[in-house]
């Protein structure tokens, strides 16, 4: 293969080599598929810090509670938490030499300065929808602790109480 390559790269002039070379190049780069860190890093690094900020706030909280003693809490989710974020649009009228009207409308986010960055401004933030949560604390072996600890995990993250686990930290 590499001897065809050089065989067919020495038939033309060789100002034309090193433009082809690079080419070539550019092409591989661009077809090698991008790996899915580099690509999803950010909105799961989001996602999971907004789960994550969550699980502790509600530890802590649970861990205060009488009767509880330590907690552990794990959320897991069914739908990420998302952002809608606000777009300005420009219209744009035309008016042809027939009478004619042409109109053309573009749209870009809308960004606000932050420091020395730009940052696009949130029209609108969703909650992440949650699939279940799993309680593990020290006064799970009462009854009434449980029903307590279900009820805050119930009010904190809209679930219902048959997908909320509480077992005895062991």
């Amino acid at each position: 293969m590499l001897a065809k390559l050089k065989a067919a790269l020495g038939a033309l002039p060789k100002k034309y080599t090193y433009a082809l070379i690079l080419l070539a190049a550019g092409l591989l780069l661009v077809l090698l598929p991008r790996s899915r860190e580099e690509t999803a890093t950010k909105p799961a690094e989001q996602s999971n810090a907004f789960a994550e900020n969550c699980e502790a706030r509600l530890e802590e909280m649970l861990s205060h509670t009488a009767g509880v003693g330590k907690a552990r809490v794990m959320l897991t989710e069914e739908q990420d938490a998302d952002r809608v974020f606000a777009r300005e649009t420009e219209r744009e009228e035309k008016t042809e030499s027939d009478g004619g009207r042409e109109f053309s409308e573009s749209s870009a986010l809308a960004m606000q300065d932050s420091g020395s960055d730009s940052v696009p401004v949130t029209e609108t933030e969703f909650a992440p929808v949650w699939r279940g949560a799993l309680v593990v604390c020290e006064g799970a072996d009462r009854a009434e602790i449980r029903l307590a600890v279900t009820e805050a995990v119930m009010a904190v993250t809209g679930l219902s109480s048959d997908r909320i686990t509480v077992l005895k930290l062991g």
